[in-house]
């Protein structure tokens, strides 16, 4: 909780907005990745051939 009180809010006019956070919960440990790939994101990341930039992606997976 303190960490996250350390972030500065964003100002947002539009679109998408990601936010990752990297926390365990309920006494786990945090994930080892440092991004999150749901099978949506890996399948669409495929599809463009491997590597995808993060913005093209969410909007490719996210067309609403």
């Amino acid at each position: 909780q303190a960490a996250a009180a350390k972030v500065s809010p964003i100002s947002v006019n539009g679109g998408v907005v990601l936010v990752a956070m990297k926390v365990g919960l309920w006494g786990s440990g945090p994930p080892d990745r440092m991004v999150p790939q749901p099978e949506e994101w890996r399948a669409e990341a495929e599809k463009a051939g491997g590597k995808i930039e993060m913005t093209e992606l969410v909007e490719r997976v996210w067309r609403d």
